[in-house]
């Protein structure tokens, strides 16, 4: 099975992203949006998993849980990966407590480092993802659009899961298997 670790958030930040999304597509003549129900901050990706080590990650995640305490991040301004259309992924930063944020997501990748699981090579960069491919209709739309942001809505965290992907009926579906308590 795929699975990551990620962060999933309360309805009411879901429906921000949403309207975040729908501001976007203004700008856009094309690019796959992220569904509202797949929106997560990802702490590390695991890749395919037996199914038998589950066991062994969430008794990991468990302890670093509990050497964790509950953090409030906030939503920021959008971004992109890649240089020009398509880009190749258009996002949401965050702000609040990114000290915290990258404690918990170093504690993480080095449980899972002693489980086998391969670190990532670059730099954490915490990002929400809206959409991936996008057009952006010109450069005038691309600049209007960066200036968009998700208002600063700050939220708490308290936990973070252990998230299952698969794809059924042709879409990507994502499940939480295990929840960890902050």
């Amino acid at each position: 099975m795929r699975l990551f670790i990620g962060i999933e958030f309360p309805e009411d930040i879901l429906d921000k992203l949403g309207q975040t999304q729908d501001y976007l597509r203004r700008y856009v003549s094309s690019g796959r949006f992220t569904a509202k129900h797949n929106m997560h901050l990802t702490l590390q990706f695991l890749g395919e998993v037996a199914e038998d080590k589950v066991g062994d990650i969430c008794r990991c995640l468990q302890q670093v849980a509990k050497e964790h305490s509950p953090l409030r991040l906030a939503l920021g301004a959008l971004g992109c990966f890649g240089q020009n259309n398509p880009y190749r992924v258009v996002w949401v930063g965050l702000g609040g407590d990114l000290t915290a944020l990258n404690r918990l997501q170093r504690a993480i990748v080095l449980g899972m480092k002693d489980l086998g699981f391969i670190p990532e090579n670059r730099p954490y960069k915490p990002h929400i993802t809206l959409a991936r491919d996008v057009w952006f209709t010109d450069a005038q739309a691309y600049q209007q659009a960066l200036r968009l942001t998700a208002g600063g809505t700050s939220f708490s965290v308290k936990s973070f899961s252990l998230i299952s992907s698969a794809v059924e009926e042709k879409k990507r579906v994502y499940r939480s298997l295990a929840t960890f308590e902050l």
